[in-house]
């Protein structure tokens, strides 16, 4: 269950993004995107992932982000596919 409240699952969801998938790629224009996470569900505690996993090379789109204050860099998810 994912939104307890609403009696909603992750597939869901996953199924309301397939249906708007289209809008949301022209609305983020290829723009980086970092991800915020829920892993037991949107009560819980939220991760924030600014890095992708390694071997996702060649499977979706980066680029590289710059964090001149700290001295880093981050290479984030591209939305150049609804799959994405």
């Amino acid at each position: 269950m994912y939104f307890p409240a609403r009696a909603e699952t992750k597939l869901d969801l996953a199924r309301y993004y397939l249906s708007v998938g289209d809008g949301v790629v022209r609305a983020l224009r290829e723009r980086p995107c970092m991800l915020h996470r829920f892993p037991t569900g949107v009560t819980g505690e939220k991760v924030h992932q600014k890095r992708l996993p390694p071997g996702r090379a060649g499977l979706v789109q980066t680029v590289r982000v710059e964090f001149p204050r700290y001295g880093r860099h981050a290479y984030e998810l591209c939305v150049t596919h609804p799959a994405t």
